[in-house]
């Protein structure tokens, strides 16, 4: 993931200001929220990465994702016409075709999808709620908007 701007500038502007030592200028970063909590890892066959922010959590399958592209490079060294071909039609369709076409392409790489055990489910799902911390009774869901 990368750094927002903004935030490389806020960074920059306190460190600036800062006169202390490295422990102080972390905490000036930390106290103006720029600073990200480590991520917790629920292992699963792709590993999920769960990380509080400040407006909820950030959820991540990068290695799934990662497994697909690698799955679409090979494809691609075998067959680079064929592919080409169908990414096309891929970009060209739209609707309820371009999605069928779309998910033909990722089951055929290897799905978008993971099972999880009973362990790994209640370990994503325990992540997942402590990331978020209590909600308080006045809180409303932002996304739901």
């Amino acid at each position: 993931m990368r750094t927002p701007e903004w935030v490389k500038r806020r960074a920059e502007m306190l460190l600036g200001s800062a006169a202390g030592t490295s422990a102080e200028m972390v905490e000036l970063l930390d106290e103006a929220g720029l600073l990200l909590p480590a991520a917790s890892v629920v292992p699963a066959p792709y590993p999920i990465t769960v990380r509080r922010t400040g407006l909820g959590v950030e959820v991540s399958t990068l290695a799934l994702f990662s497994a697909l592209i690698a799955a679409l490079a090979a494809e691609s060294a075998e067959d680079s016409e064929g592919l080409a071909g169908e990414l096309a039609e891929i970009d060209a369709a739209s609707g309820p075709e371009r999605d069928e076409l779309l998910r033909t392409l990722v089951d055929r790489l290897g799905g978008a999808t993971q099972s999880l055990g009973a362990t790994a489910a209640r370990g994503l799902a325990e992540r997942l709620l402590t990331a978020v911390g209590p909600v308080l009774p006045n809180q409303q869901d932002r996304s739901a908007a």
